[in-house]
């Protein structure tokens, strides 16, 4: 999941080559980034797989902006150093990081913070792998676990406020992903603590623990998750199925937001890499549609269908034959087609990565 403040793609297993002074100026500058990236709180050491013995890190406005102006200065640092007396794979680096710091800034910037959720999740579901990720091997790893959801609990609310101020400030997401939301809400609001995805250690306590620790345990876990985690889910769900829906807008797109139009440019040139206009895409969006439309129209003809273009459609959507009839079928295919792609790679790119893919399911909290 992404880190609270900063979200960088870095690989610690890179190495950077000390040929000439501006490189040994970018390991070092990639050096600090990481460090302040990997800053020690709460979070950090969940991701790290390690119970937290230290607070959670306040999140607001301020510590955005602040984590905005450290970012621009990083950026400035970068942007310092002299790309063409860099080598190749260390000039790569250097573009990459640049290109998601940037990001980050944008983010602030238009203060995008103030919806911590997507289509996908957010700040709400997002410790799903991370507690399945933590040790629970002994009896003092599940009491540093309830030692610390209390508090993690409290950390949630944080994000709330965020979604209150958005209101205030009409930067609100649309009512379709606030209905999704609420469904990805389904597992974590229930009332029954057990059936709570933070109580999922306790239904895998080790086979060594004795009957009366391990009641013990899963008692207090109940406890715990009841007057916690499940008690701000509850209050959190009421909140989006009430205030933040009645405030979010029926139409989606960022365009509507304030500064939206801004914002929509920034997007375009942060996934193109070109300094191109939002209506120059619609147009070559709109271009390729009526190209495909074509092509779907010869093929009409070549089968033989009998109907318009929408019968069509609807019989592509609707027919038994265009669809798997199991999941592994699905996963077969997307195998097949994903090899398929790879054959045509070299024709595409000089250099290919070196570690093999695979192709999985979408995890189930996602679904």
């Amino acid at each position: 999941m992404k880190k609270v403040l900063l979200f960088l793609f870095i690989i610690p297993q890179l190495s950077y080559s000390q040929s000439n002074s501006e490189e040994k100026k970018l390991n070092q500058l990639f050096e600090k980034i990481e460090n302040y990236e990997n800053r020690f709180d709460a979070m950090g050491m969940i991701y790290q797989g390690k119970h937290p013995n230290i607070g959670f890190e306040k999140i607001n406005e301020e510590t955005y902006q602040k984590t905005g102006e450290e970012i621009a200065r990083f950026i400035s640092q970068l942007e310092e150093i002299k790309g063409e007396q860099l080598e190749r794979q260390a000039y790569i680096n250097k573009e990459i990081m640049l290109m998601h710091l940037k990001d980050r800034v944008s983010d602030i910037q238009y203060k995008m913070y103030l919806i911590p959720f997507n289509a996908e999740g957010g700040f709400y579901n997002r410790m799903s792998r991370s507690v399945a990720r933590l040790p629970f091997k002994t009896a003092e790893d599940y009491e540093a676990y309830l030692q610390w959801l209390p508090s993690y609990a409290n950390h949630l609310k944080d994000y709330r406020e965020l979604l209150e101020l958005g209101i205030k400030e009409g930067i609100i997401a649309p009512k379709v992903i606030v209905n999704n939301t609420l469904k990805l809400l389904t597992p974590w609001n229930n009332t029954d603590p057990t059936k709570s995805p933070f109580y999922a250690p306790f239904n895998e306590i080790p086979n060594d623990f004795s009957e009366e620790i391990k009641t013990n345990l899963q008692e207090k876990g109940k406890e715990v998750i009841k007057n916690s985690t499940t008690a701000f889910y509850t209050d959190f769900t009421k909140f989006l199925e009430t205030e933040y829906m009645n405030a979010a807008p029926q139409k989606p797109g960022v365009g509507l937001l304030p500064k939206g139009k801004k914002y929509c440019e920034d997007r375009v040139r942060f996934y193109t890499t070109f300094n191109i206009t939002p209506d120059s895409v619609h147009r070559l969006g709109l271009e390729e549609v009526a190209r495909i439309k074509k092509q779907m129209e010869t093929v009409i003809q070549e089968v033989e269908f009998e109907g318009f273009f929408a019968d069509f459609l609807a019989f592509l959507r609707t027919d038994e034959q265009f669809y798997a009839k199991t999941l592994q079928e699905i996963l077969n295919h997307a195998a097949w087609l994903s090899k398929r792609a790879e054959v045509g790679l070299p024709q595409l790119f000089n250099s290919l990565y070196l570690l093999p893919f695979t192709v999985a399911p979408v995890p189930a909290e996602l679904i």
